[in-house]
């Protein structure tokens, strides 16, 4: 009974008073030191977190290896017989990526898809709107061109 009762009052109290549950009325800077250590881990944790987010949402060193998606999508460009070119740029402050028909031989109407780092289509400008794409998408770097009958 007794340790039922100890453990229900370990669980009520804040996470600080059940690190420091031995000499922390002793000494308050014990105290004080501990709860700035916890505030410190918690920070850490949070960080951490974020910078993983962040990884999972484009910022990585080689997208086109970390994000499945789009290793897939630079695979089937392999079956094409028109020179494509994936590129990341950036939209409203976001990274996303884009495909477009780079091959001088083709003249198409201009359409391109935006799509974010998990691959789901942000924006699409149609045929009318490459003034809007060229304002709004900047940043812009060649991530991978294909050339037909060109080896890697």
């Amino acid at each position: 009974m007794f340790k039922l009762i100890a453990i229900t009052k370990i669980i009520n109290q804040p996470l600080y008073k059940h690190l420091l549950l031995s000499s922390s009325e002793s000494n308050p800077e014990k105290t004080i030191i501990m709860k700035k250590s916890v505030c410190v881990l918690v920070i850490l944790i949070g960080l951490a977190a974020c910078s993983n987010r962040c990884a999972s949402k484009g910022q990585s060193k080689n997208p086109l290896e970390d994000l499945t998606w789009l290793k897939e999508l630079k695979e089937s460009l392999k079956d094409s017989d028109v020179q494509k070119t994936i590129y990341q740029a950036s939209y409203k402050k976001e990274t996303v990526f884009y495909l477009m028909v780079t091959d001088p031989r083709v003249r198409l109407a201009f359409g391109v898809t935006l799509w974010d780092c998990e691959g789901k289509v942000i924006r699409e400008f149609k045929s009318g709107e490459s003034e809007d794409f060229e304002k709004l998408v900047i940043d812009r770097v060649v991530l991978y061109e294909y050339i037909p009958n060109k080896t890697e």
